[in-house]
């Protein structure tokens, strides 16, 4: 049975698994933190009405706006303004949940940062950036044991590290034709099935400073003619196959 509440927080407060928190239109000064985590199929929904802008109360520069601090929570259709990171997730490191993706972060989002979290066992990806999302960074998780990509910048553009470690999943970090602007730098790719990063496109990021070792096919592959040096730079590379360190015009089919 629903409930009427002056602020966004309070709501949150009171919603468990299955719940979800409907923000109305205008504007709603105030930062919201999760209280709870959800549930596997029965996720926290924060959710906007048309017209629902949430604003941070410090002014622009200042603050965390939204910060989601549990698993199976859902932010869907809000405008989100003046903070510095408008939403900050941190901390989620729930069992396996056999989701199709961890985080995924999409349209029109932009400055999320996700750090300190476990995201294990998708169906696809353990963090997805798509739809032209920017701004997005991703630090200090664990990401593993995904079926698909453990990073799969779709279209948009993030900055992948430091001190990510992405081990055992189908493929390390897989930046699309259209991640331009992508840094992946200083993280762990480690014992990945296929490659540790794959590039699509000839300017579609910078790799720098990450360990890459023990992947069961190359350090690196990339599906475009020409080489993929200038943009590979300072990694350290062990144990990936010697005659695919670099994959050049490789193609790599992930199921899923």
């Amino acid at each position: 049975m629903g409930f009427s509440a002056p602020r966004i927080g309070q709501a949150l407060a009171a919603a468990v698994a299955g719940d979800t928190v409907l923000v109305g239109p205008g504007d709603h000064a105030e930062e919201v933190r999760t209280v709870r985590p959800g549930r596997p199929g029965a996720p926290i929904r924060i959710v906007g009405r048309p017209g629902a802008h949430l604003v941070g109360p410090r002014g622009r520069g200042q603050g965390r706006l939204v910060q989601v601090l549990h698993d199976h929570v859902t932010l869907q259709s809000l405008e989100l303004s003046d903070a510095n990171i408008l939403v900050w997730v941190e901390g989620a490191k729930g069992p396996p949940a056999g989701n199709d993706i961890g985080l995924h972060v999409r349209g029109r989002a932009r400055s999320v940062v996700a750090e300190a979290n476990r995201l294990t066992a998708n169906r696809l990806d353990g963090l997805r950036v798509s739809s032209g999302a920017t701004q997005v960074t991703a630090t200090r998780n664990l990401i593993d044991f995904n079926q698909r990509a453990g990073v799969f910048i779709a279209r948009g553009s993030a900055e992948i590290g430091p001190a990510n470690r992405l081990l055992d999943n189908e493929m390390g970090v897989w930046l699309s034709s259209d991640a331009r602007g992508t840094a992946v730098m200083d993280n762990s790719i480690e014992a990945n099935v296929l490659d540790g990063v794959h590039l699509a496109g000839s300017r579609v990021g910078l790799v720098r400073g990450n360990t890459i070792r023990a992947n069961r096919k190359a350090a690196f592959s990339v599906a475009f003619k020409g080489s993929a040096r200038p943009f590979l730079t300072e990694n350290r590379v062990a144990g990936n196959p010697a005659r695919e360190r670099v994959r050049v015009d490789g193609h790599p089919k992930p199921t899923g």
